[in-house]
């Protein structure tokens, strides 16, 4: 009868884990790829300038908020390294062209142009809307990380709902995402051209910075943002309604943990230094090895473990297959 108390607790631990979409058994070493990231350029972390792509209105924007007018940002390598982008999606696929250092090129988010060499760039926004940053004068950017959070310069933790719109955004599985809610061609990210990806942009980060906890409300235009979020958390991580999602998406997101809707990346808050000011925090994107080699157990896996450990079935391994979204 203990034994089988015992069971029931076990189990009920690892429904909790499940619900909250997180496996028990892998981890990334953030610790690690901080300090390579950081430990660039003799330790001064990543050097660059920085840009926007040459939309119609040209970021900012005038005719919103102040914390609300900035779109995109393109970090452009000014130093001897730069970060790894290969988390970046290069695919292109919405219709248009835009301008960096000098060339036009198809949309991407992250890479090298070929036609532009030391042209290494990745493609983010600020979350630190109270700060500035000057184009044109090169800023230094080290990832910010402690205690299983990175936060932003004002002390703003990176949150799950934080983390995963970004994510979305910068391996461009946002649109795949969003057609999964609202259904084929109910989702129109990206399109309507230039114009309409920069308000895309706009009110995406207006969704990041809710969730960063920096402004206490969603503006209208972002709402669409928080739904998608709430209805994948319902659809996909077993929350009971919106209530429940948007205090999921509220949690604290920790760089060293692996997340299902995450899949094998980390996102780190880029503390910025300009002219040996603080500057304009950024978010980054790297692809992440789970320790141990990248074998971790299943969800079904992992029950029929613990299963067996209480004397009921038999326990094995398989390989990790990709996240649901990748």
């Amino acid at each position: 009868m203990k034994r089988m108390i015992v069971c029931c607790a076990v189990l009920t631990a690892v429904a909790g884990l499940f619900s909250a979409g997180k496996p028990a058994f892998a981890d990334f070493d953030a610790a690690q790829a901080v300090s390579e990231f950081n430990s660039m350029n003799n330790g001064r972390g990543l050097v660059f300038d920085h840009t926007s792509p040459e939309y119609p209105t040209y970021s900012p924007r005038t005719d919103l908020p102040p914390l609300l007018a900035a779109g995109e940002v393109w970090v452009q390598n000014r130093g001897t390294q730069f970060a790894n982008t290969s988390a970046y999606g290069r695919s292109g696929g919405y219709g248009y062209r835009v301008n960096m250092a000098g060339v036009t090129r198809d949309d991407t988010w992250g890479g090298v142009n070929p036609a532009a060499p030391g042209s290494e760039y990745f493609s983010t926004f600020c979350v630190s809307p109270n700060r500035t940053t000057t184009r044109g004068v090169n800023a230094t950017g080290t990832l910010n990380y402690s205690n299983g959070q990175t936060k932003t310069s004002d002390g703003n933790a990176l949150t799950l709902g934080a983390a995963f719109l970004y994510k979305m955004y910068a391996t461009e599985q946002i649109n795949s995402v969003g057609q999964e809610i609202y259904g084929q061609g109910g989702f129109m990210w990206g399109e309507g051209g230039l114009a309409g990806r920069e308000s895309d942009i706009i009110w995406l980060r207006a969704a990041v910075l809710y969730y960063l906890g920096i402004i206490d409300d969603v503006p209208s235009n972002a709402s669409g943002y928080t739904y998608l979020l709430n209805q994948y958390a319902i659809r996909n991580l077993g929350l009971s309604d919106i209530t429940e999602a948007n205090a999921f998406w509220m949690q604290t997101y920790d760089p060293s943990a692996y997340y299902d809707f995450i899949g094998d990346y980390s996102i780190f808050v880029m503390n910025v230094t300009q002219n040996g000011a603080t500057a304009q925090d950024l978010l980054y994107i790297t692809p992440m090895t789970p320790l141990g080699g990248g074998s971790t157990p299943e969800p079904g896996i992992l029950l029929l473990w613990t299963l067996g450990s209480c004397g009921l079935a038999g326990w094995g391994w398989k390989r990790k297959q990709k996240a649901s979204l990748s």
